[in-house]
């Protein structure tokens, strides 16, 4: 299986390559950010049965704040803005979609595959390509608020 490549200035173990994707889930091809929201579908689960839709919540900002830090991190002196293997923000999202599916295997997949498709479909930073992190994290919140409807 083909992976992408760490950026010079990190190591695998380095905790925000770590966190950036989401232990190493994003380094995999193809489709990084697929392959992410699986790697984070069962933590979601957990935390879910475990402490409900407020620890889901929990669980999402704090992917968000050390999300934004790993990808500050990783992007400062490279080139590429929106690097493919960064897949927190897809944690992130995961987990908030998350918040209202019913903890069932039909539950679960039905909030993956709306999360899914409603990331690289309805969203407009993606539409435009955006390449911005924060625009792309908005994004969430736009995701999250379409399951509403």
């Amino acid at each position: 299986m083909d992976m992408h490549r760490l950026p010079p200035h990190l190591r695998f173990f380095s905790p925000a390559a770590l966190i950036a994707t989401f232990f190493g889930s994003g380094l995999l091809k193809p489709a990084s950010g697929t392959w992410g929201s699986l790697a984070a579908l069962a933590p979601g689960l957990l935390i879910a049965e475990r402490f409900g839709a407020s620890g889901l919540l929990v669980g999402a900002a704090l992917a968000y704040g050390l999300g934004h830090w790993a990808s500050t991190v990783w992007i400062n002196g490279t080139e590429d803005k929106d690097p493919s293997p960064i897949v927190i923000d897809e944690v992130a999202g995961l987990w908030l979609t998350l918040t209202l599916a019913p903890l069932t295997p039909l539950g679960a997949a039905l909030a993956f595959g709306l999360f899914r498709w409603s990331w690289s479909r309805c969203c407009w930073c993606c539409r435009c390509r955006c390449r911005c992190y924060l625009l792309k994290s908005i994004c969430l919140w736009c995701s999250w608020c379409g399951c509403l409807l």
